[in-house]
């Protein structure tokens, strides 16, 4: 994360498709954490309207990879 770049647990964000979604919970995914010895920051996310997929829908994405692609509306 850049410094000053945060992600607002609660907060809605809207991605560049024009859905918008909520962040639910930032994660570490342990995911290789035995052979690399990292956790990858996640964010923990629920589509708030229909799209492509159904409202309600949960995604998770790297901290760097949401803040590439989310912009934040507020609370």
């Amino acid at each position: 994360m850049e410094p000053g770049e945060t992600i607002n647990v609660g907060g809605t964000y809207r991605h560049r498709s024009g859905i918008e979604y909520q962040v639910e919970k930032l994660l570490l995914d342990a995911t290789g954490f035995e052979s690399s010895g990292n956790l990858t920051p996640s964010v923990l996310y629920t589509q708030l309207q229909d799209g492509k997929f159904s409202k309600g829908t949960q995604y998770v994405r790297s901290v760097e990879d949401f803040l590439r692609n989310f912009e934040y509306l507020g609370t």
